[in-house]
């Protein structure tokens, strides 16, 4: 008998190197799209440019042993660490103290943004893991992931890379990430599993937070899906699924506290950015046609399809929490669910929420179950091969077979479609139709520098006539240390009080001395101090006139100390005749105090221009001035410090740190020291049954269904409060009216949500598509002194070029006969029109009210409007 052939041994380093090869495989696909982007080149295109003065701005804090802090450099100042994310600032921060400051701030940048953008693929390699298939799923997903052409607020090249909108990117993979790593550690039976994944998953959670507020909403969604998904099975399972996911949860979310507990508490002085997508319908059709979201090529979006029905068929428990996850964030995306739930009644945050970005979150679980359902394919053909029935083989090899054919139909659309959109192309210049540019603005740079540095003269800003979407000029602070205003939009700072005016007065409350521009005349009014190339520099003549605070009133004030940046400027004010009104220049912010020769005063905010009413901070708590406007503060919104004051010595200091921030810092230190302690992994407990395992036990009854049951019902009552508040104020308004029945619409008008002024707020809609008129009917109304209101064009359809127009007619009805009590034609326009028409005339009497819009032109933008009309009959 032949000798059977010896099995070859392998050296113990190759199961590593083929585990490893995942990991190498994405890394060097992150490396091959971004070069040369990993040698310390930092990408010039959109909003890095932003985001690294921003990161420099977080820097200079942390330096001064400040988690927060306040800084002159944008605007009026802005709070640095506080409301916009930090973990990605802190990871381009680490690189570049971990090269002891060899590496610039630009290539720190770059170094710091491969690692983001490569940690997206490296976290779903570990996520798809979860599933129980093997590498497969994760590596395709990564690879899927990575190569994504994307859209506008819908991830991928063009968002993450091109815009330079990469912070949700990473939140999203670490929320991906939590979760996988909570499955696992709820479904597992090894001491040793549920203490690393428990800790692993709560770091992950904490980062997720620390990385995009969007996190909060992802992880409120999947962590009681997570519950019913894997502890459904029976009453044991849920009760360990309960305590494992809340004690991850609980560590997770004490870990970010530092950060999450000040920036809730501070929400509303955060701009509104509240942005709707496409109708369900839409979407659902563009799904049939292979489109999960927008440049997702047709084979991708196809073998996603395939991949869910066999995850949910086939697949284990955290299978279907992934494709289930997924879903419901997709769903979230498109306009029914925010209507028909009422979102907006439970919190105000869904009012301003930009709901493209569901797209992104759901991005890596419909990649995922692409991924799984090859792995499914896979695992399958391994199964049939090894049977020893006649039809294994053939079936293997069928299945085989069909999994290459996938892949390569993916290969060849994603390819194409890269192709197209130059997924894999960085631009390096800031104006890539001009490099001749970068040696101008190089030029510039080496100017500014000594005026950045100059800490001799009165604090003054620079600013850059520019598009108000152009950001090529960003950088300056970060290279140069000057103070610049940007006129126009300012992404990369969730700060409400940005002005993006230019006007002369706006400019003198800056304290602008420069005016730079590029490729455009300077104006006649100053003179031109420099120029380098096509890059002209002009200094305002009197920018010195305007000190640090000024008075509206009797009397005159004397700067005592101007550290706006070290939190504290000082006055004396005198011949005031015991009152007068002080308006410092600085934006307000709840860290900022005030005292009048010791004593606290309360101060309010006030417009920079114009004579408009202030607001106190306890009314833009309670979200006065919610929202904006769609071109953006043109400083007439309130902004300054101001407070009505005698003579004496006032003091306006800024709080860095307050008891609330040293509790919420002490909880973060506590739960990062547990997990540590889980990772530590002491050899005495290393045991069959842990002390975290008899923690879990212990705890078990806290998951109780009658607990959870009775938990449920405790927020199904607190929402049902919270509903039928926003109900009840909503009734005696025209959009009440119209959806509880009340109104009688014609064809082209119904009860919805419109943007207007940055804030998605319930209106009555009108089908502007349509030719023949629209109308809405009330009827018994009864009337008061003045009928009030408003009316808007939809804030995106205003600010595109203007197809159409709008006439709309108020009448008012009694015995048949409709009488015209206001008729206006609606400029192309965003922002709301408020309505008030005297109707004294029928004052106390009940009427009957028509609303009438004649639309004109090719494509007429979309409008709503409301009323005030009372309790309905």
């Amino acid at each position: 008998m032949a000798e059977r052939p010896t099995a070859i041994a392998l050296p113990a380093w190759a199961p590593r190197l083929v585990a490893a090869l995942p990991f190498a495989l994405v890394t060097g696909l992150a490396l091959l799209l971004l070069w040369p982007v990993p040698t310390g080149r930092m990408p010039l295109s959109a909003d890095h440019t932003v985001h690294l003065t921003r990161i420099t701005m977080f820097a200079e804090q942390l330096a001064q042993g400040h988690l927060r802090g306040w800084d002159s450099t944008w605007f009026f100042g802005t709070p640095v660490g506080e409301l916009y994310p930090v973990l990605g600032d802190l990871i381009i921060v680490l690189v570049r103290a971990l090269s002891f400051g060899l590496l610039s701030w630009p290539q720190a940048y770059a170094l710091g943004f491969f690692l983001v953008f490569t940690i997206q693929g490296w976290a779903l390699l570990r996520v798809g893991r979860a599933l129980g298939l093997g590498p497969v799923p994760g590596l395709v997903a990564a690879v899927l992931l990575l190569v994504d052409v994307g859209a506008y607020r819908e991830g991928g090249w063009l968002y993450t890379v091109f815009y330079g909108v990469w912070p949700q990117a990473l939140s999203t993979a670490f929320t991906w990430l939590s979760l996988a790593e909570l499955c696992i550690a709820c479904e597992t039976d090894d001491a040793t599993t549920l203490r690393t994944r428990l800790a692993t998953g709560a770091l992950a959670m904490a980062a997720a937070l620390l990385a995009h507020p969007m996190a909060m909403l992802g992880l409120a969604i999947g962590g009681p899906l997570l519950v019913l998904t894997l502890g459904l099975r029976s009453r044991d399972a849920l009760c360990r699924t309960t305590v494992v996911a809340g004690l991850g949860a609980a560590l997770g979310i004490a870990a970010a506290g530092w950060w999450l507990v000040p920036m809730l508490q501070h929400r509303a002085w955060m701009a509104s950015y509240g942005w709707m997508w496409e109708p369900l319908d839409r979407m659902a059709a563009q799904v049939v046609e292979g489109h999960w979201a927008q440049s997702m090529p047709t084979a991708v979006g196809m073998v996603v399809s395939l991949g869910r029905v066999l995850l949910v068929v086939f697949g284990s428990r955290t299978a279907r929490f992934v494709a289930a996850f997924a879903l419901v964030q997709w769903l979230l995306a498109s306009r029914e669910p925010l209507w028909h739930l009422r979102l907006d009644r439970l919190s105000e945050g869904f009012a301003h929420i930009q709901y493209q970005r569901f797209l992104i979150a759901a991005k890596p679980g419909l990649l995922l179950a692409a991924g799984a359902g090859l792995g499914l394919g896979l695992h399958g053909a391994r199964a049939a091969w090894s049977r020893k029935a006649r039809w294994g083989r053939p079936l293997a090899a069928a299945l085989l077979s069909g999994v290459l054919g996938l892949v390569g139909w993916m290969f060849v659309d994603q390819r194409e479609i890269s192709t197209k959109y130059d997924v894999g192309e960085i631009q390096l210049e800031r104006l890539p139709s001009k490099p001749e540019f970068d040696a101008d603005y190089a030029a510039l740079l080496e100017w500014l520098a000594p005026v950045g540095a100059n800490d001799d003269d009165p604090p003054y800003r620079t600013t850059v006539v520019a598009n108000r979407n152009l950001h090529w000029f960003m950088d300056a602070p970060a290279l140069t240390g000057v103070r610049l205003y940007k006129q126009g939009f300012t992404p990369g700072d969730n700060f409400v009080h940005k002005p993006e005016a230019g006007s002369r007065k706006l400019l003198d409350r800056l304290r602008v001395r420069y005016v730079i521009s590029a490729f455009r005349r300077p104006s006649r009014r100053d003179p031109v101090v420099a120029t380098f190339g096509s890059i002209t520099v002009q200094e305002r003549t009197g920018w010195e006139q305007l000190p640090v605070a000024w008075l509206e009133g009797p009397g005159t004030v004397q700067v005592l100390e101007d550290d706006v940046d070290g939190g504290v400027v000082r006055l004396r004010v005198s011949g005031s005749e015991g009152q007068t009104r002080v308006i410092f220049g600085v934006a307000g912010f709840p860290r900022w105090s005030l005292t009048h020769d010791g004593q606290p005063v309360e101060w309010i905010e006030v417009p920079a221009l114009g004579d408009g009413e202030g607001v106190t901070q306890a009314e833009r708590r309670a979200g006065a001035l919610r929202g904006g406007k769609a071109h953006g503060d043109n400083g007439t919104e309130p902004t300054l410090i101001a407070a009505d004051v005698g003579d004496g010595e006032i003091e306006l200091r800024y709080r860095s740190r307050r008891p609330v921030d040293l509790g919420a810092g002490l909880l973060s230190l506590l739960s990062l020291s547990l997990c540590g302690v889980l990772l530590w992994r002491p050899r005495r407990w290393v045991t069959p049954t842990t002390q975290l395992d008899a923690l879990v036990r212990r705890a078990a009854p806290l998951g109780h269904p009658l607990l959870l049951g009775g938990l449920a019902l405790l927020l199904l009552v607190g929402a049902v409060v919270q509903y039928r508040r926003g109900d009840a104020t909503e009734r005696a308004q025209a959009v009440g009216w119209l959806d509880h029945g009340h109104g009688q619409p014609g064809p082209h008008a119904r009860a919805g949500l419109l943007k207007a002024d940055m804030l998605i707020r319930p209106a009555v809609l009108v089908d502007a598509k349509r030719r023949e008129p629209a109308q809405v009917v009330f009827s018994d109304v009864t009337m008061g002194e003045t009928l009030t209101g408003w009316i808007a064009l939809d804030d995106d359809a205003a600010k595109k070029r203007a197809k159409g127009k709008h006439q709309v007619r108020i009448e008012l009805a009694q015995d048949g006969s409709w009488i015209p009590i206001d008729t206006r034609r609606l400029r192309h326009q965003p922002g709301l029109r408020p309505i008030a028409i005297d109707t004294s005339t029928w004052s106390g009497q009940r009427v009957d009210l028509r609303v009438v819009v004649e639309s004109e032109g090719k494509s007429p933008p979309a409008l709503g409007f409301d009323l005030n009309l009372g309790a309905p009959p």
